[in-house]
């Protein structure tokens, strides 16, 4: 045995073949095959038969137990039959007619036979049937008197929740319109992280989550062995560099000292040197005289040659002593020219007060250095010291007391509590309702606190911002990626139980983003100072 199956109905309505007449616009009637909500199937059309997509105007008539139901149509011809009957599809059913015919389907199909007091009231409201039984005691003909307690009660009940519920929508059409609630909100605070600036351990002053500290107080000490032996020899460096200055600069006083002496040992070999050079001259004087007599003697026979040539070389020995005694003179002249700087002994420079002060000089180099490696690591040792860079309130500890930590490893962070805010986050549609200064209304739900603030920076693409982007990216309108910081009033407030990372609700007022709006805004406020002008 096979079991066929067929396939399910792709009809968006029932389809019945109950008998419906059609009646043309000349008068004349045809019958209907089958009919639905959806449209009909005609068989004996009079005349020729119409076109694919021709509109036709039809008139139905529902025949229901003995009177007929009849409307209006259009439909549209969608199919054509070899047999010369079409079928149409309605394209203006009446909301009345469509009623009636899912109702009388609906009763087809259930087996059910409606009366004809309810087809009635569904021809005459197709919306909800209403009994035709006539009320035994209608409310607008009854005295007040007659009404019955649960009515009054119901009455009033009635009023009271109407009162409310408008009341109520009234509220959210202000809150909606007039004015911009976000609940993406929350306390915030400026947040300052500590980190370690050296290598050590950390020994607590005030070194407690919780803890306030005042600017410039100290947190705690940072112990470091190495530091500190680094320190001791940069000490002992700096003191073995200036007691070698000290010793570089005794020594070169005393070649100053020597030095005067030597100019005056310079100022009497001078004076000799001249002194010989005069000796020498009239010595070669003498020689010269006593080489010509000798000569004038040999030429008149009366001395001998022998003692001619003693006298010739007598004048030249005196003549060699001279030029001697000239360069020694230079040589001493030359040296007194520099007796301030030098001295030479005639073999070597036993002093030289250039050579001295550039000892000196590099002595008193290598104690800068040493100084300044000193007050390098004196200053190591000064950020040994943790102290608050602002004044506020210890939230978070990351390295425990009494532990090795290493260097730029992150230490506590402290809150800020003189300058609370309130940061929300509004969408890219919300932000271009709001201004620069304008007033906001702040709810601490945690605190049940009502605050009043004034909006100090508006940013649109802070929180779309990325570390490598190098230009701005624009978010969804939807998503909330605009920032708005919101200065706090805390004048009559206890600042201390309002704390950063508390839930905020903010109010804002909205303002409107028409040109047409915010000229007639704009006039509005200027009739208003006008008329403030003329009453002053």
């Amino acid at each position: 045995m096979q079991v066929v199956r067929e396939p399910p109905c792709q009809r968006r309505h029932h389809r019945v073949d109950a008998p419906l007449k059609v009646t043309l616009a000349d008068g004349q009637s045809c019958k209907v095959a089958n009919w639905s909500l959806g449209g009909l199937k005609i068989e004996d059309w009079p005349g020729p038969s119409p076109k694919l997509a021709d509109e036709l105007a039809l008139t139905l008539h529902l025949p229901f137990q003995g009177f007929d139901i009849a409307f209006d149509v259009s439909a549209k011809v969608v199919r054509l039959e070899d047999d010369g009957a079409f079928a149409g599809q309605f394209t203006m059913l009446p909301q009345r007619a469509e009623d009636l015919m899912q109702h009388f389907i609906e009763d087809l199909i259930r087996g059910k036979m409606a009366s004809i007091e309810d087809t009635i009231c569904r021809i005459d409201i197709p919306v909800t049937p209403i009994s035709t039984k006539p009320d035994a005691n209608p409310q607008e003909d009854m005295p007040l008197r007659r009404w019955s307690v649960k009515t009054l009660i119901m009455s009033v009940f009635y009023l009271i929740a109407g009162l409310g519920i408008f009341s109520y929508a009234a509220m959210l059409l202000y809150s909606n319109v007039m004015r911009i609630e976000v609940e993406s909100a929350v306390v915030a605070a400026p947040l300052f992280s500590l980190s370690m600036p050296v290598s050590g351990e950390i020994v607590p002053v005030k070194f407690q989550k919780g803890q306030k500290v005042e600017r410039g107080e100290l947190i705690a000490r940072i112990k470091n062995p190495a530091l500190l032996l680094k320190i001791e020899d940069a000490r002992l460096k700096v003191t073995q560099a200036r007691d070698e200055l000290i010793r570089t600069e005794q020594k070169a006083q005393i070649e100053r000292e020597r030095m005067r002496l030597y100019q005056l040992v310079s100022e009497t070999d001078h004076n000799i040197e001249l002194a010989r050079l005069e000796a020498h001259k009239e010595k070669l004087k003498a020689a010269d005289r006593h080489y010509r007599r000798m000569k004038n003697l040999s030429r008149q026979g009366y001395a001998a040659r022998s003692k001619l040539e003693a006298a010739k070389q007598q004048q030249m020995a005196a003549e060699s002593q001279l030029r001697e005694a000239e360069h020694r003179l230079a040589q001493s002249s030359a040296m007194k020219a520099v007796s301030k700087r030098r001295h030479y002994n005639h073999k070597i420079f036993v002093v030289d007060l250039d050579m001295v002060d550039l000892e000196v000089s590099r002595a008193r180099s290598a104690l800068t250095m040493a100084e300044v490696k000193l007050a390098a690591l004196m200053r190591r040792r000064t950020n040994m010291l943790i102290t608050a860079p602002v004044s506020g309130e210890i939230v978070a500890l990351f390295a425990p007391p009494n532990m090795q930590v290493e260097r730029n490893k992150p230490i506590m962070t402290i809150e800020q509590r003189d300058s609370l805010s309130v940061t929300a986050f509004l969408s890219q549609d919300e932000v271009l309702s709001i201004g620069m200064n304008d007033g906001a209304s702040v709810f601490l739900p945690a605190l049940g606190d009502h605050l009043t603030g004034q909006i100090v920076e508006i940013d649109r693409n802070a929180a779309s911002l990325k570390p490598d982007a190098n230009h701005y990216q624009w978010s969804e309108s939807k998503t909330r990626t605009a920032i708005v910081s919101i200065k706090l009033d805390l004048a009559n407030q206890d600042p201390d139980k309002i704390r950063a990372g508390l839930p905020a609700v903010v109010m804002f007022k909205r303002r409107s983003t028409s040109a047409l709006v915010g000229k007639v805004t704009n006039w509005l406020s200027f009739e208003r100072q006008g008329d403030d002008a003329k009453q002053i």
